[in-house]
């Protein structure tokens, strides 16, 4: 019978947490996670997307999205605007400090 450490899906577990976790220490300079910095990255080159357009981009969940927006706006690396098609939605865009990281 084999281990379930042979198995590729937990060799793919471990394979993308090292990755996660090489790159976070990386950004880690920038005061910035991984996954913070795709949420820079993504509006880099789509700035106004909403929530649930960068959880597409991203393939995250809404709230996890959501989370990551809370906090890079905390840092005032985005900001919250009213899409003006729809006023009860909300365009996420870089503010000059987060373009500038983003570059």
């Amino acid at each position: 019978m084999p281990s379930f450490q042979d198995f590729i899906c937990f060799q793919i577990g471990i394979a993308a947490r090292t990755m996660q976790k090489y790159y976070n220490a990386k950004f880690s300079g920038y005061g910035l996670t991984l996954a913070q910095s795709w949420i820079l990255f993504a509006l880099y080159i789509n700035d106004g997307l909403g929530v649930k357009g960068l959880a597409e981009k991203l393939g995250l969940d809404s709230s996890a999205v959501t989370g990551l927006i809370d906090r890079l706006e905390k840092e005032k690396l985005l900001e919250r605007r009213v899409d003006p098609a729809d006023r009860r939605a909300f365009q996420i865009c870089l503010t000059p400090k987060g373009r500038k990281l983003a570059e």
